[in-house]
C-alpha cells in the first residue's frame, strides 16, 4: 500500500469504526480499518480498480474507488457508513459496502460464513439483486495493491 496516497482524509479515533463494526456484527478487515482511522473518508489516488467487462477493449474496464465512506458521525448523530448499510441490509445481507464509485455502483466486503478474508465486490445496488456482483479482489490488501490509473494506456496488458 505504500504507492497510494490518501488524499483528503482524516485521522479519527478507533471508537468509531469499533461503534460500527458492533452494530453491524462485523470484523472489517485490519487493513481497511487502518486506512479508515488515518484517512477516514479519504479518495485514494491513483484510485483505478480494473474489473472484467466482456464489451470493453481487453475484456476490462476500470472504475475509480471513489471516497472511502466516512466513519464519523454527521449533524444527525449517524456515520455515513452506517446509513448506507442501514439503508441496504435487508437488500443486501452479508455485504458491507465501503464506498461508492458512481452511476450506482458501490464497493463492498462480502461476507460469508466460514471465511476468513472478505472479498472486495462491486455491484450495482439499484438492481436490488446480486447477481450482477462482480468479485474485483480478494481482500482489501490486493484490491490496494491492484490501483492503476483510470487511463485505458495505463491497464495491465493481459497475457496472451
Amino acid at each position: 500500500m505504500t504507492n497510494v496516497e490518501w488524499r483528503y482524509g482524516e485521522e479519527i479515533s478507533s471508537h468509531h469504526i469499533e461503534a460500527f463494526e458492533a452494530e453491524f456484527g462485523v470484523q472489517l478487515p485490519p487493513s481497511f480499518k487502518e486506512v479508515a482511522r488515518q484517512h477516514n473518508g479519504a479518495i485514494p489516488f491513483p484510485d483505478g480498480v480494473a474489473f472484467p467487462r466482456p464489451n470493453a477493449p481487453g475484456g476490462q474496464d476500470v472504475l475509480g474507488l471513489g471516497e472511502l465512506f466516512s466513519f464519523v458521525p454527521d449533524g444527525d448523530g449517524v456515520s455515513p457508513i452506517a446509513k448506507i448499510n442501514r439503508r441496504y441490509r435487508e437488500a443486501y445481507p452479508g455485504f458491507i459496502v465501503f464506498s461508492e464509485a458512481g452511476n450506482g455502483w458501490h464497493f463492498a466486503f462480502e461476507y460469508q460464513p466460514g471465511k476468513e478474508e472478505h472479498p472486495v465486490v462491486l455491484f450495482l445496488f439499484e438492481h436490488m439483486s446480486t447477481s450482477g456482483c462482480l468479485e474485483v479482489a480478494h481482500s482489501f490488501d490486493d484490491l490496494v495493491a491492484s490501483f492503476v490509473a483510470g487511463d485505458e494506456d495505463e491497464l495491465p496488458v493481459p497475457e496472451a
